[in-house]
Formats: C-alpha cells, sequence, structure tokens
C-alpha cells in the first residue's frame, strides 16, 4: 500500500491473490486493510477477473456487500468503509509471473506514483523484454566480434 498521504494516481496499493475465487481470496484482503480503512461495508470488483462472484461476505462478524460494477477498471477492487471512505487496489491477476507481479505491487505502492492500471500490470512485462532484449544485442555483438577474428 502506498504510504498514508494525499492520494495521487488511481490505485493505493496492489493484491496478488493466490486463485481468482473471491469468496476465498476477499476475506484476507479486508481483514489486511482494516487498520487502515476501519470495517468494509462495499466491495465493488471486475466481475470477469473473478471465477465465484455473490452478493454477500462475512467477515469477521461484519457484513460486507459485493458488487460488480461497468466503472470498476479491469484489475481492481474498491473497498469502502461506513464513512465512505475508500481504497482501490490494484488486483495483481494470479497466474502472473512473480516477476512481473513483484514489479506492478512495487510500482503501485510508489508514494508519489501515478501509472494506469495497465501501465503497473506492464511494468514487469516490459522490464524483462528490455533485459531480453539487450542480452539479444550483446549476443550479436559477441558473435559479430568472435567471427571476425
Amino acid at each position: 500500500m502506498k504510504p498514508r498521504a494525499p492520494k495521487t494516481g488511481y490505485v493505493d496499493g496492489a493484491w496478488w491473490p493466490y486463485t481468482a475465487d473471491l469468496v476465498d481470496e476477499l476475506p484476507g484482503l479486508i481483514t489486511a486493510l482494516a487498520d487502515r480503512l476501519g470495517p468494509v461495508l462495499w466491495v465493488a470488483y471486475y466481475l470477469i477477473d473473478w471465477d465465484t462472484p455473490t452478493r454477500a461476505l462475512v467477515v469477521d462478524g461484519q457484513s460486507v456487500r459485493l458488487d460488480w460494477h461497468g466503472y470498476t477498471p479491469a484489475h481492481t477492487v474498491e473497498l469502502i468503509d461506513a464513512r465512505n471512505r475508500r481504497l482501490v487496489v490494484l488486483v495483481v491477476p494470479p497466474e502472473a509471473d512473480p516477476r512481473d507481479a513483484c514489479a506492478a505491487m512495487t510500482a503501485a505502492a510508489a508514494a508519489n506514483g501515478t501509472p494506469t492500471v495497465n501501465e503497473l500490470l506492464g511494468q514487469g512485462l516490459r522490464r524483462r523484454r528490455a533485459r531480453a532484449g539487450r542480452k539479444i544485442a550483446a549476443r550479436r555483438w559477441a558473435d559479430r566480434t568472435t567471427s571476425a577474428n
């Protein structure tokens, strides 16, 4: 999660669930954010991201309304408390490569970060492609210099 400060960017942090089962995964996130947000009463999510859509859930004795919305961007969940405060969390797909997940989560938690959800999810992939491109260029240069001798 980003430090507690004036909000920058669209997301407040990132989450990498183990599965696409919202009912199993969401209680852990809500519990982890309880100190920061308080009791969560409502969660908006992008329907297609999850295997098990449902309308309600009970977490630590508190009823939580779950709702999918067309305005909620893919790969995010929005958590809202009793005072109508909200946190928007980037959801890294469960099947993501660990290096990509780490890069996206680190970028999402940057204090003054303002990247979009798509930019965040593309972070690790772009970095790996750039490294691979440098390795290929280095190999080609080595092949040229070796074959010239």
